[in-house]
């Protein structure tokens, strides 16, 4: 299956450019949202922005898909039909396909017309989502965030479904969520 390269807008020093975040979690619509079609061209591979998709069926097999959020790759347990593109049978194909070097951004310094202010978003983060465990059965253990507790929590996971509150390991966890860990006071 050919994969296409679709050209998109960007100018700055970062995926968004100068003073933005990125918080939109399709970098395709965030690009071409806020920046003027003039200012700089970047290829990417659509398939590594697409959200990762488990598809309906209840197959066991585990995947790579890119996580544009933790710019990497992570693995997940795809059904077995459906999904979408962003399905790599291994770490290697997937890092291959979607590393951050895939994304080119090339400024230009001539600015063609003003420049939107993208105010910074509330704090929506998969730390705060609910511990779930998914719709199927599979028997996978992970970690997530435990907002009450304030700390990574090991639990099982089903294989399908949930959220973004599941991580392969405690230190992914951790990393993830370090904002929202407390930290102790010293009296």
């Amino acid at each position: 299956m050919a994969h296409q390269h679709h050209a998109i807008r960007c100018s700055g020093s970062s995926l968004c450019g100068y003073r933005y975040t990125m918080f939109e979690t399709n970098l395709m619509a965030c690009l071409t949202k806020y920046f003027p079609q003039s200012l700089a061209t970047a290829m990417l591979d659509t398939r590594c922005y697409q959200e990762i998709n488990e598809g309906p069926c209840k197959a066991y097999m585990p995947r790579y898909a890119y996580k544009p959020s933790l710019g990497r790759c992570v693995r997940f347990i795809f059904g077995g039909c459906f999904g979408n593109d962003n399905n790599f049978k291994t770490r290697a194909q997937c890092e291959r396909t979607c590393r951050r070097g895939s994304v080119i951004i090339i400024p230009k310094p001539e600015i063609v017309g003003p420049m939107p202010i993208v105010p910074d978003p509330e704090p929506q983060s998969v730390c705060m989502q609910p511990i779930e465990s998914g719709r199927c059965l599979a028997y996978i253990p992970r970690y997530a965030f435990d907002a009450n507790l304030g700390k990574c929590v090991k639990f099982i996971y089903g294989g399908c479904g949930g959220n973004g509150n599941n991580f392969e390991t405690k230190n992914e966890c951790r990393s993830a969520c370090f904002a929202y860990i407390p930290m102790p006071i010293r009296l």
